[in-house]
């Protein structure tokens, strides 16, 4: 039996679908590694026939399903309007034909239009800093919540009465790295918690259901070790458009960490330097300790100093008849950080297995169509040192190099 996408998008509890809608584009998270997610957006064509014009409002709630292989609707994205542009696209004797086009935007956006930080945060780790500045800026008090229906037995019986944490998601916490105190004053909660999260080499993301989370730096190897990589097969990628880069711009080989009261950490590969010559970078941080500023010099250098061969952008089409049920399944919903792997691309493109993350993505959607286009990044660029535990179980030993030192073990083949 062929898959069937059939695209739902429910805004201010009113579902449209069918012929109704006449394009979705969902874009979330971000382009590279060594970048924090933006606020994510969607893109929404409506089309009515005459008297049937939408009446969307600024603000309304926006949500964005699909069917899963199994026909269940699995929810893709959740955000609110921003935007909305009406127009008519035909008119005559026998009617009209209106559009509009929906701009929403996703929670971060939120949190970028909130002030935090007037009392100011005491030394924390990242997770603990995040998790406050959230809070202050995303959470609510009790009295300020009201139940969309006003009946009190539908509020959630798990809410906890000091606070309701209507955009708050999973927060890893405390997190890895400890950071200075802020003193700084009220500023920008978003900006603020993009700072925290690059300090603790973590990710700031939008889960499918709206939710602000964290990631802390040691749950993508946490994920790898319990989970293993998500397959993708190749049969469900995209030829057209399917490319790699290395660019000597991405070359580090000079760096300087800047932690506490400016303090900085500075080392350099002299290998790297005597090939390229030097390409400096200067890392600012809110890291508290000498030694984990540090490490962070040392994971810049060894993963930055020599030219890497990375993936474009991979473009999966899922509602082929070729696709397996499984591996369409895997993709739905989609979420930052989730491992994936790929064998068997062609190897001007990519000449190994390729093994690491997803940094953010983008749905393209039809009513008869499902594109999926992902960002990632290789798993040696979100770890430090491994330890034993931290060694894919799918690994095996005559595949190590021969040559790596058990101290300097990020990837292990």
């Amino acid at each position: 039996m062929s898959y069937s996408v059939d695209p739902k998008v429910t805004i201010n509890g009113v579902e449209y679908k069918d012929k109704t809608i006449n394009g979705v584009t969902l874009t979330n998270g971000r382009n590279t590694v060594d970048e924090q997610p933006r606020a994510g957006y969607a893109t929404i064509t409506l089309v009515t026939p005459d008297n049937t014009y939408p009446s969307i409002q600024i603000d309304q709630r926006v949500v964005v399903q699909v069917d899963d292989s199994n026909g269940t609707p699995v929810t893709l994205w959740t955000g609110w309007v921003s935007d909305v542009e009406s127009s008519l696209v035909a008119y005559g004797a026998t009617g009209r034909l209106n559009q509009q086009r929906i701009t929403a935007v996703g929670s971060l956006s939120k949190l970028n239009r909130r002030l935090v930080g007037f009392n100011g945060y005491p030394k924390e780790n990242d997770g603990d800093r995040i998790y406050d500045i959230i809070i202050e800026g995303a959470g609510i008090t009790w009295a300020e919540y009201t139940p969309s229906n006003q009946e009190w037995e539908d509020v959630n019986p798990l809410l906890q009465w000091q606070i309701v944490d209507i955009l708050v998601g999973t927060i890893d916490r405390p997190g890895d790295f400890e950071l200075v105190a802020y003193s700084g004053g009220e500023t920008n909660a978003f900006n603020l918690a993009q700072a925290a999260a690059l300090s603790g080499l973590g990710v700031l993301y939008e889960s499918p259901d709206g939710k602000i989370n964290y990631s802390d730096y040691s749950s993508r190897v946490d994920d790898v070790t319990t989970n293993g990589f998500t397959t993708i097969n190749t049969d469900a990628i995209l030829a057209n458009g399917l490319s790699s880069v290395s660019r000597l711009a991405d070359l580090a080989n000079d760096v300087e960490v800047v932690y506490k009261n400016n303090q900085t950490e500075q080392d350099t590969e002299p290998t790297s330097i005597a090939l390229y010559g030097t390409f400096a970078a200067k890392v600012n941080t809110l890291l508290e300790l000498q030694a984990d500023a540090e490490q962070r010099v040392e994971y810049y250098l060894e993963t930055r100093a020599f030219p890497r061969t990375r993936l474009n952008q991979i473009t999966l089409a899922l509602h082929l008849d070729q696709v397996s049920n499984s591996m369409r399944n895997a993709m739905l919903p989609m979420r930052i950080s989730k491992p994936i792997s790929i064998a068997g691309l062609p190897t001007s493109i990519y000449p190994e297995t390729f093994s690491g993350f997803v940094e953010g993505f983008t749905w393209t959607i039809n009513r008869n169509e499902l594109f999926l286009t992902l960002n990632v990044s290789e798993y040696a660029l979100s770890q430090l040192q491994m330890n034993w535990s931290q060694v894919p179980p799918a690994e095996r030993w005559q595949t190590v190099s021969a040559t790596l030192e058990w101290q300097e073990a990020r990837v292990v083949a």
